[in-house]
């Protein structure tokens, strides 16, 4: 609904903050694993459903708690070549 919406657009630009130099595909395993957390989620609830059929088999949303998760696990590979970026775009421009 509109509150959702309200919370996921108010963490968005923390969720770019967090994610400063990170390259497209540092992004796309980001993405990923935030995808990834509603399935174990679900995942979770079968187990401990058993095979009863109890669990309604419906997948979530990704929630915020689930980008700042993944932000845990997914860090950018660039920033230990930071400093050899700046060195480069100093002698031979960008």
């Amino acid at each position: 609904g509109a509150l959702r919406e309200f919370k996921v657009e108010a963490e968005e630009g923390r969720i770019a903050g967090a994610t400063d130099g990170y390259s497209g595909s540092d992004l796309f395993q980001l993405c990923k694993e935030c995808a990834m957390r509603p399935l174990r989620r679900l995942l979770d609830r079968y187990y401990k459903g058993g095979e009863s059929g109890d669990v309604k088999a419906e997948l979530g949303p990704i929630e915020v708690e689930d980008v700042e998760e993944a932000l845990k696990c997914c860090k950018s590979t660039g920033h230990g070549f930071k400093k050899e970026y700046e060195e480069f775009t100093k002698e031979y421009g960008s």
